[in-house]
């Protein structure tokens, strides 16, 4: 074999035995532009995708992303997708586009929980809860979004007691100070569905359809807009200067 075609076999033996190069992926919003390391275990399965400044993650192969029923006395059913360790490098960044600042998030969750109990004893319960956190990497300043819901009812004698509709409880998670930097994303998203003391035809089901998030963000003053502001206050010193002065 000649130097060349040692060479060229040195080089090719050296990527395959090398890790895995990281697969970029970028989604542009209106005022954001997202980007995702999909090498990550936890993106095994999702898809992204983005409108206006909110990513959503789903099921690559349509359906859900996760989804569990179950039947009898005491039976608990629960969907979920945990990525929120935002500690340590987990993929997903955010950040504004010139002449904007994230201001913090709004998160969101397509869930659906059904359910239904029989029995003067037995009850069935409901959660669904959807978490974003946002870290930014030049700070370290941290912002949460949360959207929560629950459910509880008491079953009757003779016939199914439904699961009750869901009561929203959600907030926006907002940064102390406005940032132009990178920011790092988490997600954790849940659904679950309990049943206690059950008698017969008593069910839960949940389903995790997608979740992700909405990233706020506000205009960022342009420079000539700080020197008009400096030249304003000048001025008003001067004026006052002269008033005190008369």
């Amino acid at each position: 074999m000649n130097s060349a075609l040692k060479s060229i076999a040195a080089l090719l033996l050296a990527a395959a035995l090398s890790p895995a190069q990281a697969a970029i992926q970028t989604f542009t919003g209106t005022d954001v532009i997202y980007t995702i390391d999909d090498t990550f275990a936890w993106y095994e399965g999702l898809t992204a995708s983005v409108s206006g400044n909110t990513l959503t993650f789903s099921n690559r192969e349509g359906g859900a992303i996760s989804a569990q029923t179950g039947y009898g006395k005491s039976s608990h059913a629960s969907a979920y997708f945990d990525g929120h360790h935002w500690m340590s490098d987990n993929g997903v960044y955010v950040q504004a586009k010139s002449g904007k600042a994230i201001t913090g998030f709004a998160t969101m969750l397509d869930a659906t929980v059904d359910g239904a109990v029989k029995g003067t004893s037995s009850s069935i319960s409901s959660t669904k809860l959807s978490d974003v956190w946002g870290v930014d990497l030049n700070t370290n300043q941290q912002a949460l979004a949360r959207l929560g819901t629950s459910s509880y009812a008491s079953g009757e004698k003779n016939k199914l007691t439904p699961l009750p509709v869901l009561q929203n409880n959600p907030y926006q998670g907002s940064f102390y100070q406005a940032t132009t930097g990178k920011v790092e994303l988490g997600f954790y998203s849940y659904a679950g569905v309990s049943t206690s003391n059950a008698l017969g035809n008593s069910f839960a089901s949940a389903s995790l359809n997608s979740f992700g998030v909405t990233t706020q963000v506000a205009p960022v003053p342009e420079p000539e807009t700080y020197a008009l502001m400096g030249m304003g206050l000048i001025g008003l010193l001067a004026a006052r200067r002269r008033k005190l002065a008369k």
